[in-house]
C-alpha cells in the first residue's frame, strides 16, 4: 500500500543495474575464482578488487559529469580498456594537470552503452559450476518464452 505499482516496477528495473555491477565485479575484474587460500588473504583480495572497482567508477563519474551524460550509460569494460590504453602516456606525463587526463575522460564519456529497455531474462549460466539452468535457445526465443 505504501508503494505504487510504477514504483515497484522501477525498482525491479534497477535490479538489472545491480546485477550488472555484480557481474562487473566477478567477471570483468576477474574475481569469480579467488586465488588466495587463507581467510585473511581472501579478505584482502576482495577489498583490493572493491577498491579498484570504486576507483574505476569514480573515473566514470567524472567523465559523465564533464560531458553531461548519465553515469550508468558509460561502459565499465570500455573504461577499463581506455584506462589501460592511456596508462603508459599518463605515467610518462610530467605535468600533473595533463590534458591527457582530460582526453581520457572525454574518450570514456563517448563509450556509451545503448539503452536496452524491456530486458527479461531468467538467471541462466553458460558455465557448469553454478546451480542455474543452461540457456539452450537464442535470446529472442528465450525472451518470447519468458513473456508467455
Amino acid at each position: 500500500a505504501v508503494y505504487t505499482k510504477d514504483d515497484q516496477a522501477q525498482l525491479f528495473l534497477r535490479r538489472w543495474e545491480a546485477e550488472l555491477n555484480l557481474l562487473h565485479l566477478k567477471t570483468t575484474l576477474k574475481i569469480e575464482m579467488l586465488k588466495s587460500k587463507t581467510p585473511t588473504m581472501v579478505s584482502k583480495e576482495v577489498w583490493a578488487h572493491l577498491l579498484v572497482y570504486n576507483l574505476i567508477r569514480r573515473v566514470m563519474w567524472k567523465a559523465a559529469m564533464r560531458s553531461h551524460v548519465p553515469p550508468l550509460r558509460i561502459s565499465f569494460k570500455g573504461t577499463i580498456d581506455h584506462i589501460n590504453a592511456f596508462l603508459p602516456q599518463l605515467s610518462a606525463a610530467t605535468d600533473r594537470k595533463s590534458c591527457l587526463y582530460e582526453l581520457l575522460l572525454w574518450t570514456i564519456s563517448q563509450d556509451l552503452v545503448p539503452i536496452r529497455e524491456g530486458r527479461i531474462y531468467q538467471r541462466c549460466i553458460k558455465r557448469r559450476h553454478k546451480p542455474f539452468p543452461y540457456m539452450t535457445t537464442s535470446r529472442s526465443e528465450y525472451r518470447a518464452t519468458m513473456l508467455n
